[in-house]
C-alpha cells in the first residue's frame, strides 16, 4: 500500500489546484469562457444537443463538408466501413424520427441502414423504449439492427428500456470520449481549419461537452498528467487520492440524506409528509425526492408538493400528483393548474409535473449527487454555515410556491 504522507498530498493538491487557476485565468483573458452553448444552457438539453450533432452529420448542413463528418463518425464512432462515398453523400439525418408512436431522437438512413440513436444527457429511460426502436430498425433493415445508446459516460440503458432486448443490439456512446474525440477529428479536417465560422463553433461544442463531463481542457490535461505522475512520491498520492475520490461518491449520499433531514426539520411542522418509493430515505438510485400532501383530490388522490433531485442532478421543486403512494400524470388537473401560475416567469411542466423549477442559491442551482469541479454549490455544502443559509432559503422557495398555490 502507498505510504500516506499528509503534508506531501497537500502539496500535490495546491500545485494541482494552482494548475486549474492558472487555465481559468488564461481563459477569462482570450475569451475562452464566452461559449455559447454554455450560456444559452445548451450543453444540458438533449433536444438542442441533437439538434448540433444532426446539423454536423448531414451532408446537407449548412457546415459545407459534406459527408465529411458523417463518414468520421460512422467509421469511429459506430466501427462502420462499409458505405461508399455515394452513400454517405446521399445519406439523410433527421431529428425527432417517428417511430411506433415515439420519436427517436436522431436518425441516419445511409445505404440501406437506418441507425437510430437515442441521446440521454440527464433525462431518464422510457419504458420499452430502446425496444421499440430495435424493432423499428429491424422492420427496416433486418436483424443486423442496432440502437445507439448515447450517455455522457457511455452508460448502458435500464432494464425498463431494453425490455427483452440483449445488450448485444446496442451500441454504447459516450459524450465524454466518443463524441468529443469525434468533434476533435472533425476540427481537424483542412476544409474545417480554412473555415473559421465552422471551426469556431466545433471548437466551442468541444468545449461545452468537456465542461458537461468535468474534462479539463487539453493544455491543462496534459499539465496535470505531468504533474501527478512526474514522480515516484507524486504517483503514489495520486493514487491514495483516487481511493478518496471514490470514498466521496458515498459522501454525497451522505450529503443529500442530510440536506433533505434538514429541510425536513424546518418544513414537517407545516404539511403532512407523503411517503412515496422514491423518497430519499428509502433510495438514492434514482430521483431521491421528499413529498408533502397539500390538498385531497377525487378518488383517493392526492396534490403534493415534491423536491427531488432532479435527473440525478441538481434540486428541483413543484407540485405532482400521488394515489397509493404512486406518483401518475394528470394532464387535465396539471392543465388547470398551471394557469394559476402564469406569473411565475421559467416554470416548467412535463407528463408528471403540473409544473417544477430548479432551487437555486446566489442564483445557482443546487447540486447534490454528481458533483463535478464546477458545482460551487456542492461544495459549499460543506460548510456548516452555508449549508445553514442554502437549507434555510430552500424552505422560504418551498413556502413560496406553496403559498402561491393556496392564493390561487
Amino acid at each position: 500500500m502507498p505510504e500516506y504522507n499528509r503534508e506531501d498530498i497537500i502539496r500535490l493538491l495546491d500545485s494541482a489546484g494552482s494548475i486549474r487557476d492558472k487555465y481559468a485565468m488564461i481563459s477569462r483573458e482570450t475569451g475562452g469562457d464566452f461559449n455559447i452553448f454554455q450560456i444559452a444552457d445548451i450543453s444540458t438539453k438533449e433536444v438542442a444537443v441533437c439538434r448540433v450533432l444532426a446539423e454536423l452529420l448531414s451532408p446537407k448542413g449548412s457546415h459545407g463538408q459534406g459527408g465529411a463528418y458523417l463518414e468520421l463518425f460512422l467509421r469511429d464512432c459506430l466501427k462502420e466501413r462499409g458505405f461508399t462515398k455515394d452513400e454517405i453523400a446521399r445519406a439523410v439525418v433527421s431529428r425527432e424520427h417517428p417511430a411506433y408512436g415515439r420519436r427517436i431522437d436522431l436518425v441516419i438512413e445511409v445505404g440501406s441502414r437506418l441507425i437510430p440513436i437515442e441521446a440521454k444527457i440527464y433525462a431518464g429511460d422510457q419504458w420499452r423504449q430502446c425496444e421499440d426502436y430495435y424493432q423499428y430498425a429491424k422492420d427496416k433493415f433486418g436483424d443486423a439492427a442496432k440502437v445507439v445508446y448515447l450517455t455522457l459516460g457511455g452508460n448502458a440503458p435500464s432494464e425498463d428500456s431494453l425490455g427483452e432486448l440483449d445488450l448485444k443490439s446496442i451500441v454504447l456512446l459516450s459524450f465524454e470520449r466518443d463524441i468529443v474525440q469525434w468533434l476533435e477529428k472533425c476540427l481537424q479536417l483542412p476544409d474545417t481549419i480554412r473555415k473559421a465560422p465552422v471551426r469556431e463553433i466545433i471548437q466551442q461544442f468541444i468545449s461545452a461537452m468537456k465542461y458537461m463531463t468535468n474534462q479539463l481542457e487539453d493544455k491543462a490535461m496534459d499539465e496535470m498528467m505531468e504533474l501527478l505522475f512526474g514522480s515516484e512520491q507524486n504517483m503514489s498520492n495520486t493514487l491514495i487520492m483516487a481511493s478518496a475520490i471514490d470514498a466521496s461518491k458515498k459522501k454525497s449520499v451522505e450529503m443529500t440524506r442530510k440536506f433533505f433531514d434538514a429541510f425536513h426539520a424546518r418544513l414537517h411542522g407545516d404539511y403532512e409528509r407523503y411517503i412515496t418509493a422514491s423518497d430519499y430515505d428509502k433510495q438514492m438510485d434514482d430521483h431521491p425526492s421528499i413529498n408533502y400532501k397539500i390538498a385531497d383530490l377525487e378518488k383517493g388522490e392526492s396534490l403534493l408538493f415534491t423536491m427531488e433531485t432532479y435527473k440525478g442532478e441538481y434540486l428541483c421543486a413543484g407540485f405532482t400528483f400521488a394515489k397509493n403512494g404512486e406518483h401518475f400524470s394528470n394532464k387535465e388537473t396539471s392543465d388547470d393548474l398551471r394557469k394559476r401560475f402564469d406569473d411565475i416567469d421559467g416554470l416548467k411542466g412535463n407528463e408528471w409535473w403540473v409544473f417544477w423549477d430548479a432551487i437555486v442559491f446566489d442564483d445557482e442551482s443546487v447540486y447534490l449527487l454528481n458533483p463535478r469541479g464546477n458545482y460551487i454549490n456542492y461544495f459549499r455544502l460543506f460548510n456548516p454555515e452555508t449549508f445553514e443559509r442554502i437549507v434555510d432559503e430552500t424552505v422560504d422557495q418551498a413556502r413560496f410556491l406553496i403559498a402561491k398555490l393556496k392564493r390561487s
